[in-house]
């Protein structure tokens, strides 16, 4: 708003030319996103530009998503450049090329084909920051989705996660070694000796999983103060 001239009066933001408001429609349940042109010979009407449902079932995360849609809907309107107008403008990510290290971009692959009910969040997630967090998406979305499998005691999902963390640990590039490290064995299990020795107990076919997960428990026992993206921006590596 600030870089378009927008100012404030009694919930409307005006920069002389385009005014819009966003209101909330309580019989509908949703956000709506009213733009009208500002003409002082024949003054405008509101119209709805963009509406998003959002109820006692949507959180702070729905509704920064929210926001990130009506902005570049309005940057839409006022002829600016828009990073991704909806989700179906993001592509999921690719499989690693034949001969090649795998990235950051396969392991994900891997995780949302695996976990095919991440497809939207992903997306969801590089519309709502204009890219991809990875840290930030898989402490989210891994690590709860792994502890549940450990409480459940759920040795088929361990096996198919472990699996995967085994393969892309052991193939992997610098970025996705620490993400399997850091992003989730870490967070997951924190200094909870209980998880870390429920986890290992799933962990004997996964020979090299298992050594770097004891070489991470004891990395955060003696590092009790280590803050994890902290590590990540010493370490040179993108800060989620």
């Amino acid at each position: 708003m600030e870089e378009c001239g927008f100012e404030e009066k009694d919930g409307f933001y005006s920069n002389g030319k385009k005014s819009f408001s966003i209101d909330y429609d309580s019989a509908k349940k949703q956000f709506v996103l009213m733009v009208a042109d500002i003409n002082l010979d024949e003054p405008g009407s509101y119209a709805p530009q963009s509406a998003w449902l959002f109820d006692e079932n949507h959180d702070e995360k729905d509704a920064e998503l929210i926001g990130r849609d009506f902005t570049d809907t309005l940057r839409e309107t006022l002829g600016m450049k828009v990073a991704f107008s909806s989700t179906r403008d993001i592509s999921l990510p690719n499989k690693a090329a034949p001969g090649s290290v795998p990235g950051i971009e396969a392991f994900t692959q891997k995780f949302l084909t695996i976990y095919p009910q991440y497809k939207e969040t992903y997306k969801n997630e590089i519309a709502l920051h204009g890219e991809f967090l990875y840290d930030r998406f898989f402490s989210s979305y891994a690590v709860p989705m792994l502890r549940d499998f450990l409480r459940q005691d759920n040795k088929k999902a361990l096996k198919k996660m472990f699996d995967m963390f085994e393969e892309y640990y052991s193939e992997g590039d610098r970025v996705v070694t620490s993400t399997i490290s850091f992003s989730i064995l870490s967070e997951a299990f924190g200094m909870d000796e209980e998880l870390w020795s429920s986890a290992e107990k799933y962990m004997e076919g996964t020979p090299l999983l298992k050594s770097n997960a004891r070489n991470i428990k004891s990395f955060l026992q003696t590092n009790q103060k280590y803050d994890r993206i902290k590590f990540w921006k010493k370490s040179n590596r993108k800060e989620a």
